[in-house]
């Protein structure tokens, strides 16, 4: 490429999400007969969790960028033993730090025929911690349906993708009020909010679906309104949280949500910091 030429989004266009699931799938099978505990995160636990709206995602080309696991720190050096057995190496060199290996690993394909692979342990610590110890037992391909909703939540700054993930998990899940298959669990996201966390529920309602998404369909605004419905009490000061904005704290009060939506900003909000950066490699899951 070219000075003069254009940079697209980092990644690569949705269209090649098959091959991103193949590889990753290989990965989940590795690990199984392994008897480790890896779950897909980020946008191919998305794809995964909402096969009835893929079709949304490739319309509205989700970028897509490398292969993201949860792990477990207990099981590190067998998860590395396995990465070796199929052809990987730990990433390292220059531009990476020891900060990088701090609950997490990096595996690279030296052939250059697979896409990176990045495998945090334990928890997504970036602007709210989202601790997964005990909780990989729930699914066997993903993180737990409600861990990737707390994934999407936990961002301070949403960008376009993660906007596009969240209207396309509600579209496909209700909530419920305990663990059950195929819905968030609203009471542990209330548990959660309760106990520490400053997660901001109303994004949804702040910013108006990017067209094509489906701005008519009540689904997405009406799932995240009872997501939070559990958990709305006094805004916990901590982490950027804080008195929630009056059209917010009023549409809540009358109980709609929904016409924040129509009366919401054009356009997404600006992609900005979404978690630490280090070694000059991104750290949050995408």
């Amino acid at each position: 490429m070219s000075a003069q030429e254009p940079q697209g989004p980092i990644g690569e266009p949705f269209s090649a999400w098959p091959e991103f699931v193949r590889e990753a799938e290989a990965i989940v099978q590795a690990a199984r007969e392994r008897e480790l505990h890896l779950r897909l995160l980020g946008a191919l636990a998305v794809i995964k969790q909402c096969p009835n709206h893929v079709w949304l995602l490739e319309k509205t080309n989700r970028v897509l960028t490398d292969l993201d696991f949860m792990g477990y720190e207990t099981e590190i050096d067998r998860v590395e033993r396995m990465f070796a057995d199929l052809g990987y190496e730990v990433l390292g060199g220059r531009g990476v730090t020891m900060d990088v290996w701090v609950g997490r690993r990096i595996f690279h394909d030296p052939a250059g025929g697979r896409r990176r692979v990045d495998v945090f342990l334990d928890r997504l610590d970036f602007c709210h911690p989202i601790d997964l110890r005990g909780r990989l037992d729930l699914d066997p391909v993903t993180i737990p349906l409600t861990d990737l909703l707390l994934e999407k939540l936990q961002i301070v700054e949403i960008n376009e993708k993660d906007l596009k993930d969240l209207v396309v998990l509600f579209l496909e899940h209700p909530v419920a009020d305990h663990e059950t298959p195929g819905a968030f669990d609203g009471s542990y996201v209330a548990k959660l909010l309760a106990k520490r966390l400053g997660i901001q529920l109303h994004g949804l309602a702040q910013h108006r679906p990017h067209p094509p998404l489906p701005a008519d369909d009540p689904r997405p605004v009406r799932r995240a309104a009872g997501a939070r419905r559990g958990a709305d009490g006094p805004p916990v000061e901590q982490g950027g949280g804080g008195p929630e904005e009056p059209q917010v704290a009023a549409a809540r009060a009358r109980g709609a949500v929904a016409p924040l939506v129509q009366r919401g900003r054009g356009g997404l909000p600006r992609a900005r910091s979404r978690g630490r950066r280090v070694g000059g490699l991104r750290a949050h899951p995408r």
